[in-house]
Formats: structure tokens, C-alpha cells, sequence
């Protein structure tokens, strides 16, 4: 039977388009196969002997990413440092078994030789630092023509001045200059310098140092929690915005006799309940986002969170969305929030609803699961012990 050219067209549309969904599935089947040959072989003794060997050998590892592992420098007398301070010791392995090399690197820029070059070999049998000559003398030069950012030079500067001068800042030379300047600059009222990171750039180099500052949403919502307070003084940790604009708005709490703390980000309240007398310093649910983030401008991305002894009526959230009011805890928590009746208490911070672990005894992120070797719940190959024959 004869057919149209139209049909043969459509029909040879129809196999390329099937040719192309085989080529996914057996993609994926593939995929699944390689996962799935990497599970720890329970039941072939002769892997689990090799598999502990291997896991012993790597048991002083603190972490390991890829190829590469972080490797404790307890037993190592001097920590060669670059410009961004001590160095840490990596370990790269080779096709993730046999160690290829051992070298110390930026604590902060790892590996990336864009932003810091700083390598130094380790040898593991000596113990000895490989350097070459005369590189500590160019290191120790490049130190001293690093440029340093001056500490109060701004308020010097304006003392400096007198009442009539026009105050000219300059975003090159990150400082103020009295009527003129050999750069581009822009005339600035001196109370806007009392509010500096409205005019300073932030640091926006997320491979490494950066330093961005508070969105205006969260500066609102803390400013009008300070102010609702009766607190005589406010610390702030981790938060120049905050401080600044505290100062500014409210000068009278500068007192040490009733003094709220407001941490930032969350994983500093272990430091301000230690180092400050507050049994009231609790996680808050509010979500801190950042202006210029890439990530964490974003409220449903950001995991910084606020660690505060304010009291939970004064953090006031029914105008900001992506929030909701527990009334068995009696404050505002996230939208995906779900109060667990065993902790009493609205446990989920990011990754949706937290479980309920009846050993543990508290809440856990959804992808973790309890391990009776370190009697602690974790991601699944991150037990402390070291031993996948019986971790998880």
C-alpha cells in the first residue's frame, strides 16, 4: 500500500525521537549499575577485608571530597602559612586508592592556584617540607608590598578636616578626601559615613574571603525586634550592618546591664552562649538573606539563620512571607515547618521535614539515617569510626 511522503516523514520522527529515549534509558540503566557496584559488598568477605584495609588507611582523614583528602597536622611542629594565614595538609589520591601526593595548601583557596599559588610538598616517611630556594625570601617581599586595608583611616581623615570642606569619597582608595583627589570620587554627606557598608563594597569573591551585608527585609525585621525589646544594650556578632544601624537608630543601648546578643549566622550561637552568661540563647527561624548573594538573597536557599536571646514576641514576621505562626510554640516559624510532638518543639531548619529519631532521642535531616557504631545519626559512609561493616 502506497503512503504519502507526509506519513513517512512523521514516522521517521516517531524512531528518532524512540532512538533518542533508548539512548537516555540505557544511559540511566548504566548509571544505576556503576552506583550500585560501588555499595559496600555485605556479603563477599574477601571485598570487606580490602574494603577495611583501605578505610584504616584513610581512618586520619577529617574529610574527603573527590580525590582529594584534609589531613590533621597535630604531629607537624611548624604549619608553613601564605598570605591568607596557617596552611591545611591535602592528600590527592589516585583514581581514589594509592596516594599520588601529600602538599600543603590556602586554607582558604584549597587548590585553586587563580586566587592563591601557595603548594608546598610533604614528605609523609620524613616529615620534611619541600622549599625551593630562596622562595621564602620572595614570600616574606610579597608580604611586605601586600597592600594593607588601614584600620579607623576614615575617622582619622575626618578629624582631619575642617567643618567647610567638602567630603569626597573615593572607592579606589577606600577612604575620604577634603575638597579634591587625583581619583574619580563622589561627594558624601558625613552621616552617611556613619553607616559605612551603605557605601563600601562588599567582598563578593565566593571562592574564598567574602563579605556581604545584610538584605533590607532582614534589617528591618531585627531593627524593629531590638526595638520592641526593652534590652539596655545590644551585641552583635558577625553583623557590621546590624551594628551600625543599631548605633545609629539607637544610641542609648550601649549598657552591659540588660544585654541582648544577635548571632550571625547560626553556627556562631555555640560561641556566644559560651562566651556570654545567656541560658536563653535560642535558634530563631528566621531566614537571613544577604544582598548580592548568588545563593542566600534567596530566602527558601539561605541557611544562615539568627541566634538571639530576644524574646519571641519581639521577632514580629506576619508581614514577611514565607512564614507561619506555631501556636504551640508560640512564635513564627517557616512555612515547611511541622512541630514534632516528641521534642515539642518546631525542629525543621532547610531540606523540608525533619524525622524524629527514637535513639538519638531529636530531630534529623531526612537523609540521615542512625548508625550503631558512633550511636549518632549521619549521612550514610560519614560515621566517625571508620568502619563501613558496621556503619549505618
Amino acid at each position: 500500500m502506497a503512503r504519502s511522503a507526509e506519513y513517512a516523514a512523521k514516522a521517521l520522527e516517531r524512531k528518532k525521537r524512540f532512538m533518542a529515549q533508548a539512548k537516555k534509558n540505557n544511559i540511566f540503566k548504566a548509571r544505576r549499575r556503576n552506583n550500585f557496584a560501588k555499595r559496600y559488598p555485605f556479603n563477599n568477605q574477601a571485598n570487606q577485608q580490602q574494603n577495611q584495609h583501605q578505610q584504616k588507611q584513610d581512618s586520619k582523614a577529617f574529610r574527603q571530597r573527590g580525590f582529594f583528602q584534609v589531613l590533621p597536622t597535630d604531629d607537624i611542629p611548624q604549619i608553613p602559612e601564605c598570605s591568607h594565614g596557617p596552611c591545611l595538609l591535602f592528600k590527592k589520591n589516585k583514581n581514589g586508592l594509592e596516594a599520588e601526593e601529600t602538599f600543603f595548601a590556602c586554607a582558604i583557596y584549597r587548590n585553586q592556584a587563580d586566587f592563591c599559588d601557595f603548594k608546598r610538598q610533604y614528605n609523609v616517611e620524613t616529615g620534611e617540607i619541600n622549599q625551593l630556594e630562596g622562595e621564602g625570601e620572595e614570600q616574606e617581599k610579597k608580604k611586605k608590598k601586600k597592600k594593607i586595608f588601614g584600620y579607623n583611616r576614615i575617622p582619622k581623615a575626618l578629624s582631619e578636616m575642617k567643618p567647610t570642606d567638602t567630603v569626597l569619597y573615593c572607592k579606589d582608595c577606600i577612604n575620604v578626601f577634603p575638597n579634591k583627589h587625583e581619583c574619580v570620587c563622589e561627594p558624601v554627606e558625613r552621616d552617611v559615613l556613619a553607616r559605612p557598608t551603605t557605601i563600601l563594597p562588599p567582598v563578593d569573591e565566593q571562592h574564598g574571603e567574602s563579605q556581604f551585608f545584610f538584605s533590607d527585609e532582614s534589617l528591618n525585621v531585627i531593627l524593629k525586634a531590638v526595638e520592641k525589646s526593652k534590652s539596655d544594650g545590644v551585641l552583635c556578632i558577625g553583623a557590621p550592618r546590624i551594628f551600625e544601624n543599631v548605633r545609629a537608630l539607637f544610641p542609648e543601648k550601649n549598657s552591659k546591664k540588660k544585654l541582648h546578643a544577635l548571632s550571625f549566622p547560626y553556627f556562631f550561637g555555640c560561641v556566644s552562649t559560651r562566651h556570654y552568661n545567656s541560658e536563653n540563647t535560642v535558634f530563631q527561624h528566621l531566614q537571613v538573606t544577604y544582598e548580592g548573594h548568588k545563593l542566600y538573597r534567596y530566602s527558601e536557599k539561605t541557611i544562615v539563620r539568627l541566634f538571639t536571646n530576644l524574646p519571641f514576641e519581639c521577632i514580629d514576621l506576619k508581614d514577611v512571607s514565607g512564614y507561619k505562626f506555631c501556636n504551640v510554640c508560640d512564635r513564627y516559624v517557616t512555612e515547611r515547618n511541622v512541630h514534632c510532638e516528641r521534642c515539642d518543639s518546631c525542629t525543621s531548619v532547610e531540606q523540608g521535614k525533619w524525622n524524629h529519631c527514637e535513639l538519638c532521642d531529636k530531630c534529623v535531616k531526612p537523609r540521615y539515617v542512625h548508625c550503631a557504631q558512633c550511636a549518632r545519626c549521619h549521612l550514610y559512609g560519614r560515621c566517625i569510626q571508620k568502619t563501613p561493616d558496621t556503619c549505618c
